[in-house]
This record gives C-alpha cells, sequence and structure tokens, in this order.
C-alpha cells in the first residue's frame, strides 16, 4: 500500500478498538501486519475489502487465526520453539 496510508488505516483500526493492532513492519515499502482478535476475523475480512477498493492495498496473506495456531501447538504440530523465535525454522 502507499506508504502514507499506513496512519489512516491503523486510525481505522484502532477506531474499532477491540478489532485487532496493526505494526509496521516496512515503512517505505508499505508493508504492515494486522493482529486480528479472533472474534472479528470475518468482519476485517470486510473491511480490509474496503481498505483494497478504496486504497490499492494487497492482502498478501490472511494468516492462521490464533486459536487454529495454539492448536496446533497444542498438538505439537508447531514447535514451542517457534513461540521464542519467530525466524527459528521449523
Amino acid at each position: 500500500m502507499n506508504p502514507r496510508e499506513i496512519g489512516y488505516v491503523t486510525a481505522i483500526v484502532d477506531s474499532y478498538e477491540i478489532l485487532g493492532a496493526v505494526r509496521t513492519l516496512d515503512p517505505a515499502e508499505g508493508l504492515i501486519e494486522v493482529w486480528i482478535v479472533p472474534d472479528f476475523f470475518e468482519p476485517a475480512k470486510e473491511i480490509f475489502a474496503g481498505f483494497e477498493k478504496e486504497l490499492g492495498m494487497v492482502v498478501l496473506d490472511w494468516g492462521t487465526p490464533i486459536y487454529d495456531w495454539a492448536e496446533k501447538v497444542r498438538r505439537q504440530e508447531v514447535p514451542l520453539k517457534y513461540l521464542d523465535n519467530p525466524s527459528t525454522d521449523t
């Protein structure tokens, strides 16, 4: 997305208070990461579909909802060491 729009997207997400949180990964490239509260995953998809139309932003990956990921850790499908160092190859 256009880096100038990061503040706008952050403000919209923050205005929902419990939707999630925005983290800027690369401000020069306009790359953000959004952590979404699991109960608001579907509404977040609608909000970001609007951003795609309005701002020309592209959602690269919806990821795995944390409750799914936590269940995979519980079943040991994802090693716990990943929690300590996310950059560790699994």
